[in-house]
C-alpha cells in the first residue's frame, strides 16, 4: 500500500521535475547569438571604465561630441559584462545574458506560486510571457530590469503572504539596480503599490467589512515604508545621484528619440498584439477574482499597462509584472487526482515540444532574429563594410547609421571613430541633422567641413518604399551627389567615400557609377546600351565580391525589363532575405512576374501569394488580379483589384478592368461607384509624373526645371496643393519672399489641412518678422504633423518665438 506520505512526495517530485524543466528551456531559449548593437557599445564603455578604473570625464568616442561630459548610467552593468568577455569571450557575454534570464524567470515562477502553489497555472501562463518577453532577450540592462523588479515584487508578496525575509535585501539590490540601469525609476512602483493598496484595502475591510486576502498588517506596512525609505536612500548611492531617476524622463521629453527610435514608439494591434492581449487576459483575471478582488494588485499592474501601451521597448514589463498576477487571480481553479497528475506530465511534454520547435526555427514560436547558439549575428552589424575598409586600409572618422557607432568602437576604436553610437551622446542639433543629412547635401558638407569625415557607412534608408513602382528622386540623394562616390554595398550596408580627399584612388578603382542601390530595384530602368552595361556589369560584381541578395535581386528585376524571363527565374531563386527587409518580397514578385510571362500561372499566384504575405500592398495585389484575369477568373480576379483599390485608390490601371467586370456581371451598384472612384482618381493623378521631376530637380538644386515641371503639374491638375507649396518653398530658397507667399496661400486656398503650406507660410512670416502670423502657422503645421525632423525645426522655431 502506498500512503499518503509518499503519494505527496511523488507530486512533489513531478512539480520540481516541471520547474525543472521549464528553467532549462528558459536557459536554452536564452542562449542566443548576439544581433543587439547596443551590446557593442556597452562592450566599449565596460572596458573603457574597467581599464581606466574610475569614469572619464569627457566623451571618448563619438567624435562630434568630444567635448561633452561622459554619461553612462548603466556603468556597473557594462563593466560586469565585460569581465565575463575578459574571461571567457563571446560565450562569457551570452552565458551570462542567459543565466540572468534563467534567474528572473525562477523569480517569477517563485512569485506566480504565492500563495495557491499552482504549478499547472504558474507554468502555463509563465510559458506565454516567456514568448512574449523573448524579444527583449539581449545583452543589455533591460535583463537586471528583469531580474531586480521581479524580486522586489517577490520580495513584498513573500513577506506578506509568508513572512519570509527577503524583502531585508532590497536596500542592497538597489544598489545594484541604480548602478546598472536608470529603470531605476520604477523600483518604488511595487512598494507604494503595497502601501497605498493595503491602506486603502484595511479601511474599506474596517469600514464595510470586505475581506482582503493580501491585506498587510500595521507591522508589516510599518516595514516594508522603511524599506522603501532605506532603497530609496541606497539607491543615492551612485556617480549621478538622483540624476539616475530623472534621466529616464528627460530622455522621454526628447523628441528626436521618440520620432526616430523605433523601439520608443507606441505598439499597434498590427505590429505588437502582446500588449493588448495581455491586458485583456488581466481584466478577466481580475473578473474571475472579483469575490477576493485586490486593489494592491490592480495599484500594482496598472503602471506597466501603461507603459506597455506608451512604447515598444516596455512590453516586456507588463509581462514579467502582470504574468504572475493573472496566476494569483486564478490559482486558486485547480485540479485534483489523475487529472493534475496527467496535466503537469502533458505540461512537461509541451515545454520541451515548444523549446525544440523553436529552436529549430518553427513558425510561429521562433523571432527571425533570434538564431540560437553562441557568436554574432551578423544580420545586425556592419561587418563586411569594415572588411571593406579593412581591404583598403581606411581608417579614420566615420558617419555612421545611428545604431552601428557602438559595433564600430568595439571593433576598431582607435584607429575608426563613429558619428554616433546608441547612446545618442550629441547635441538636439547634430542628432536632428543625422538623417537629414542623406538627403540634402548642404547639410551633409556642412558636417564634413566641421569633423573632416571622408568615409560613410550607412544602412538602407527606413522610410523608403521598395516596392513602389514609380521611381522617385534619390532616397541617399545627397550622398549620391558628385561629392560622393559609392565603394561597396552588400545586403545591410553602403559605403560612400567623399571625393578629393585622401581616397581618390580607391573610389578610381571601386566606385559604383550606374546602380543606386538605396532606391530600391524598382529605381532600375533600362536607357542606353552603355548605361545598361555598366548596370549590369556593377550588379555582377557586387554579387562576385559579396554574394548580395540585393545584386541578384536587382539583376533579375533587370533580366524580367528585358524580356529574359527564365534567366530572371534563376537569378531570383538565389536570393535570401536581407536585414534590411525586401528582397525576399522583390524576388517572390520577380519569380510570379517571370512565371505569369511563362504562362505558368500556378507559380504566379503561388509566389505572389509569398509576396503578400510578407507585405500586402496595392501593385501586388493588383499584379494576382492580372493572373486570374488570365486564367480566365475574373471573379477571384476582381476580389484582388477591390483589395488594392482599398490600399491605393490611385492605381488607374485596375479601374477599367473592374469597370469592365462589372458590366459582364451585371453588379450595377459597383459600377456606379468604381466609375466615381475613377474620374476621381484620373483628377488626381493627373501632373503626378512632372511632380516627380519636379521633386527630382529640386532636390538636386536644379530650381529652374524644378519650377518649370511642377508648373506643368500644376497646368494637368490644379486641385493638388503639393505642388504650389513645393513652388513655395522654391521661391523662398531662392529669395524671393512675395512668390513664396503667394504659391503657399494658394495651396491653402485648395486645402486648409494640407500642412507643408502651414510650414512654408511660417517660414515666409518668420522672415518678415510677423511673430503672430508666424507662431499661427508653426502651431498649425504641429496640429496636423506632430512628428518628424520638421516638427521638431517647428517646435524650435516656437519656442525662439
Amino acid at each position: 500500500m502506498i500512503d499518503d506520505k509518499q503519494i505527496k512526495s511523488h507530486e512533489g517530485n513531478l512539480k520540481k521535475l516541471l520547474a525543472i524543466v521549464f528553467l532549462i528551456c528558459v536557459f536554452l531559449l536564452s542562449l542566443i547569438k548576439i544581433e543587439d548593437t547596443d551590446t557593442w557599445t556597452h562592450l566599449s564603455l565596460g572596458k573603457l571604465v574597467f581599464n581606466l578604473k574610475a569614469l572619464p570625464e569627457k566623451e571618448p568616442f563619438n567624435f562630434p561630441g568630444l567635448d561633452r561630459p561622459f554619461h553612462d548610467p548603466e556603468w556597473f552593468f557594462d563593466v560586469v559584462f565585460y569581465i565575463a568577455y575578459m574571461f571567457f569571450n563571446l560565450y562569457g557575454v551570452i552565458l551570462l545574458k542567459a543565466t540572468i534570464i534563467t534567474t528572473a524567470f525562477y523569480v517569477l515562477l517563485k512569485d506566480s506560486l504565492i500563495p495557491h502553489k499552482n504549478y499547472i497555472s504558474s507554468i502555463i501562463v509563465l510559458i506565454l510571457i516567456l514568448f512574449m518577453v523573448r524579444h527583449r532577450f539581449v545583452e543589455r540592462p533591460d535583463i537586471v530590469l528583469m531580474l531586480f523588479l521581479s524580486f522586489t515584487i517577490f520580495s513584498l508578496n513573500a513577506f506578506i503572504y509568508e513572512n519570509k525575509k527577503y524583502i531585508y535585501l532590497l536596500p542592497l539590490i538597489q544598489i545594484l539596480w541604480a548602478n546598472m540601469h536608470p529603470s531605476i525609476v520604477v523600483m518604488p512602483i511595487p512598494f507604494i503599490a503595497v502601501l497605498s493598496g493595503g491602506i486603502l484595502q484595511g479601511l474599506i475591510r474596517k469600514r464595510y467589512g470586505q475581506f482582503f486576502p493580501d491585506t498587510p498588517s500595521n507591522g508589516q506596512l510599518k516595514t516594508i515604508a522603511v524599506i522603501l525609505l532605506i532603497s530609496v536612500i541606497t539607491s543615492l548611492l551612485n556617480p549621478y545621484f538622483t540624476y539616475q531617476f530623472v534621466f529616464p524622463f528627460k530622455l522621454a521629453n526628447v523628441d528626436w528619440w521618440r520620432d526616430e527610435i523605433m523601439e520608443l514608439q507606441s505598439p499597434t494591434w498590427k505590429n505588437f498584439k502582446s500588449p493588448y492581449l495581455l491586458t485583456a487576459a488581466l481584466i478577466i483575471s481580475f473578473l474571475i477574482n472579483i469575490r477576493n478582488f485586490s486593489i494592491i494588485r490592480l495599484f500594482l499592474v496598472a503602471p506597466f499597462v501603461y507603459l506597455s501601451f506608451s512604447a515598444i521597448r516596455f512590453i516586456f514589463l507588463l509581462g514579467l509584472v502582470g504574468g504572475p498576477l493573472i496566476v494569483k487571480n486564478i490559482g486558486s481553479l485547480t485540479l485534483q487526482g489523475k487529472t493534475k497528475k496527467l496535466t503537469e506530465f502533458f505540461l512537461i511534454f509541451l515545454v520541451i515540444l515548444l523549446t525544440t520547435l523553436t529552436l529549430l526555427d518553427f513558425e510561429p514560436f521562433y523571432l527571425p532574429d533570434k538564431i540560437f547558439g553562441f557568436g554574432i549575428n551578423y544580420d545586425f552589424s556592419p561587418e563586411g563594410a569594415l572588411q571593406y575598409l579593412d581591404k583598403k586600409n581606411i581608417t579614420g572618422r566615420i558617419f555612421n547609421t545611428f545604431e552601428w557607432g557602438g559595433y564600430i568602437t568595439w571593433r576598431d576604436f582607435p584607429r575608426r571613430s563613429a558619428y554616433v553610437d546608441g547612446r545618442g551622446n550629441l547635441s538636439y542639433n547634430l542628432l536632428n541633422k543625422l538623417d537629414l543629412a542623406r538627403a540634402r547635401a548642404d547639410v551633409l558638407d556642412e558636417l564634413h567641413k566641421k569633423y573632416s569625415f571622408e568615409v560613410a557607412i550607412l544602412n538602407y534608408p527606413k522610410t523608403q518604399d521598395f516596392f513602389s513602382t514609380v521611381a522617385a528622386a534619390n532616397v541617399d540623394a545627397a550622398l549620391s551627389s558628385r561629392d560622393w562616390a559609392l565603394v561597396y554595398w552588400d545586403d545591410l550596408s553602403l559605403v560612400y567615400l567623399k571625393r578629393g580627399g585622401k581616397f581618390k584612388g580607391v573610389i578610381e578603382q571601386d566606385e559604383y557609377r550606374y546602380v543606386k542601390p538605396a532606391n530600391g530595384p524598382y529605381a532600375i530602368r533600362v536607357h542606353d546600351k552603355e548605361y545598361l552595361s555598366g548596370l549590369i556589369s556593377d550588379l555582377n560584381r557586387n554579387i562576385k565580391e559579396t554574394g548580395s541578395s540585393t545584386g541578384y535581386a536587382f539583376l533579375g528585376f533587370l533580366y524580367n525589363e528585358r524580356g529574359l524571363y527564365n534567366e530572371a527565374v534563376e537569378l531570383f531563386s538565389r536570393v535570401k532575405d536581407s536585414p534590411h527587409g525586401g528582397n525576399l518580397f522583390n524576388a517572390y514578385q520577380g519569380l510570379a512576374f517571370a512565371y505569369g510571362k511563362l504562362g505558368d500561372y500556378d507559380k504566379a499566384v503561388k509566389y505572389y501569394k509569398k509576396a503578400l504575405k510578407i507585405n500586402e500592398e496595392a501593385p501586388a495585389l493588383y499584379n494576382i488580379g492580372i493572373i486570374y484575369l488570365q486564367m480566365g477568373d475574373e471573379k477571384k480576379g476582381a476580389e484582388y483589384f477591390e483589395r488594392a483599390l482599398e490600399l491605393n485608390k490611385n492605381l488607374l490601371s485596375i479601374y477599367p478592368k473592374l469597370i469592365s467586370i462589372y458590366q459582364k456581371f451585371n453588379e450595377q451598384d459597383k459600377l456606379e461607384k468604381i466609375t466615381k472612384m475613377y474620374e476621381a482618381a484620373k483628377i488626381q493623378n493627373a501632373g503626378v509624373e512632372h511632380f516627380q521631376k519636379g521633386l527630382k530637380a529640386w532636390l538636386e538644386q536644379k530650381y529652374e526645371i524644378a519650377i518649370e515641371e511642377y508648373k506643368k503639374s500644376i497646368e494637368e491638375n490644379s486641385s493638388n496643393p503639393a505642388p504650389y507649396s513645393n513652388l513655395g518653398f522654391i521661391y523662398f530658397d531662392i529669395g524671393f519672399a512675395d512668390k513664396a507667399y503667394g504659391y503657399q496661400k494658394k495651396a491653402l486656398d485648395i486645402d486648409p489641412g494640407f500642412a507643408n503650406a502651414h510650414y512654408g507660410l511660417a517660414l515666409v512670416y518668420t522672415k518678415w518678422r510677423d511673430r503672430e502670423g508666424a507662431k499661427k502657422h508653426w502651431e498649425e503645421y504641429l496640429r496636423i504633423e506632430p512628428k518628424g525632423y520638421y516638427s521638431r525645426k517647428a517646435k524650435e522655431e516656437l519656442d525662439k518665438l
